[in-house]
């Protein structure tokens, strides 16, 4: 019997988690870190293909456990999947050792946190939230997390054997197992009792922003300070010269200017791009939050006072519609040339 478990919670309609194989690679560097360790794998709702199974055997489950249930509802809901991962639970863990911990690892998405927090206060587990680092020392699960864009850094080391995590993976992929055959254990439980009613929603095509923010190199982001939604076709122009991503903060979505996929900061997106270029952003703490702590920063603003000129690396004070075309403008002539 294994002292330490690790389970990876996969859900594939859940488009912000990213790759599994990823977080297989961040949870076998958990379970084999310090005391001896497995590593389980549990996917919510149907597999995005036939052979996730057998590549997350490859990548270093252990074991894997198919949770479906005929009435899933697609756009997937975390209602819907809290029941199927409470229903696959006891399955899940009859064999771990109740006095050794157990954790159940998520990538980190808007939707892994509601379920993540809501399956450790129905199973009186412990809710880790959002970790930037984990580690199982002493029979107890330590997890790092950071606050205001990562400025400070919080240790937590859990009472509970069991405890509920996120964390995003920080490799694109899991290296394969060495040798042809792939061991393991497949299990599928189709669930057939009642599902929460899924929610009453009507989902709106936003219109296309281009390239994934939170997977660009370098990122163009506009604030209030840009206006109008014409602002941001010219930050749209820059992002495209820079080859970027066009981004916004809050303020600028709930005005219409940028949609929603494309939003930076705290309740958005979490970016760590080489360069983000902070155009009439203020700067607040909410928006610096979905900024890695390693990101380099240049704030455009006309502003002197404000708050991003003392996070940037390179800040230029004036109006942004007087510097964005002449940069803009300078790149597409070097394109050219």
């Amino acid at each position: 019997m294994s002292d330490v478990n690790v389970f990876v919670v996969i859900i594939p309609g859940d488009e912000q988690a990213g790759g599994a194989t990823g977080l297989l690679a961040s949870a076998r560097r958990i379970a084999t870190a310090g005391m001896p360790g497995m590593v389980h794998a549990i996917v919510l709702g149907s597999p995005d293909e036939a052979a996730m199974p057998q590549k997350l055997l490859a990548a270093g489950a252990s074991s894997v456990c198919l949770v479906s249930h005929e009435s899933l509802v697609q756009p997937v809901q975390g209602g819907q999947l809290l029941e199927l991962l409470l229903a696959a639970l006891p399955g899940a863990t009859r064999d771990c050792a109740k006095d050794k911990p157990s954790l159940f690892l998520f990538a980190a998405s808007s939707l892994a946190d509601e379920i993540a927090a809501g399956a450790a206060f129905r199973t009186g587990a412990t809710a880790l939230g959002r970790c930037a680092n984990i580690q199982i020392q002493d029979e107890r699960i330590v997890a790092s997390r950071v606050a205001f864009g990562g400025r400070i850094k919080v240790v937590l080391s859990a009472l509970a054997t069991q405890c509920f995590a996120c964390i995003r993976p920080t490799d694109a992929g899991a290296s394969v197992l060495a040798g042809d055959a792939v061991v393991g254990q497949v299990r599928e439980i189709t669930c057939t009792g009642a599902l929460t009613a899924p929610l009453t929603a009507t989902f709106e095509a936003q219109p296309a922003s281009g390239r994934r923010v939170d997977l660009a190199k370098v990122v163009v982001s506009g604030g209030r300070g840009i206006g109008g939604p014409e602002g941001f076709e010219q930050l749209g122009a820059l992002a495209s010269a820079l080859d970027g991503a066009l981004a916004g903060s809050l303020p600028a979505v709930d005005a219409g200017w940028v949609p929603v996929t494309s939003q930076v900061g705290q309740s958005g997106n979490y970016v760590t791009p080489l360069v983000y270029v902070a155009v009439g952003i203020s700067g607040t703490l909410q928006h610096l939050a979905g900024i890695g702590p390693n990101v380099r920063i240049v704030a455009i603003n006309n502003d002197p006072e404000a708050h991003i000129f003392q996070e940037a690396q390179l800040g230029v004070v004036a109006d942004w519609r007087a510097v964005v075309p002449l940069i803009t403008a300078h790149l597409q002539a070097e394109a050219v040339n």
